[in-house]
């Protein structure tokens, strides 16, 4: 078994390499859903980055991240709610608790943003 980190790298490597072997990365999604505990807000958001960019809808997957992903939320970078938008969107995996989980994660920052950035 590799370890999350691992995971990730090897997910990361596949993306950048433009590898698209559905069977190579079914296992792999597969190795991640059974150690999603393991995974903060960054290794999620660079594992939705590769799923994207491998163009790989794996919808149980997306499916099990979503309580993972809600409870990392106010720590996430506003870039990386963008991605887990996008790839929920382009996948056509729909969770109204995700979406309402990130909207609020949006509306928590913006007092933070500045005047400018809007």
């Amino acid at each position: 078994d590799l370890e999350s980190r691992q995971l990730i790298a090897v997910f990361s490597i596949l993306a950048r390499l433009q590898w698209r072997d559905p069977g190579l990365v079914s296992t792999l999604c597969l190795s991640v859903r059974k150690s999603l505990g393991s995974y903060n807000d960054r290794s999620i958001h660079a594992l939705l980055q590769a799923l994207t960019k491998l163009k790989h809808k794996e919808e149980e997957l997306l499916q099990a991240l979503v309580p993972h992903i809600l409870k990392h939320t106010k720590h996430m970078a506003p870039a990386a709610v963008s991605t887990v938008l996008a790839t929920y969107t382009r996948f056509e995996v729909h969770s109204d608790e995700l979406l309402a989980g990130c909207v609020k994660c949006i509306l928590d920052a913006l007092p933070r943003v500045p005047t400018m950035s809007l």
